[in-house]
């Protein structure tokens, strides 16, 4: 079946995606990958420090798989409404959390920016932070 885009979204695809990958594990087309697969694959591994700007509903999609990712930690949340990177970083045992952009660059290092953020905002936040070397 061929979706125009004028009928597909993200939820839509991301659903698809789910029932796709759930189907294929079934079939055993896919492999289950156990807790000692995943262990052993991350033994010795650097994890990405992830930085998370933006956190309101969006990012209860994001961080809970975020947090479950054995390849990444967590290491700062931020948002311009502050009890938000607050709540989100207690919920997630995040240990670092700021009400602004610049105090995140400051702060905690981080290798990638998760940018969670209104889509009018992203230009000018991903501008800071690739001058400021992260992104």
């Amino acid at each position: 079946m061929v979706i125009s885009p004028a009928e597909h979204d993200r939820r839509e695809f991301f659903e698809r995606s789910i029932s796709g990958g759930a189907a294929a594990l079934a079939l055993g087309i896919l492999p289950a990958a156990t807790a000692a697969d995943v262990t052993a694959a991350v033994e010795g591994q650097k994890r990405i420090r992830v930085g998370v700007i933006g956190c309101g509903s969006v990012s209860g999609r994001y961080l809970p798989h975020l947090a479950s990712c054995p390849y990444a930690e967590i290491v700062s949340t931020c948002d311009i409404i502050p009890e938000r990177a607050v709540g989100r970083a207690r919920e997630f045992k995040v240990p670092h959390h700021y009400p602004h952009i610049s105090k995140m660059l400051a702060g905690a290092p981080f290798d990638l920016l998760v940018n969670l953020t209104d889509m009018q905002e992203h230009e000018h936040l991903n501008r800071e932070a690739i001058a400021a070397g992260k992104h």
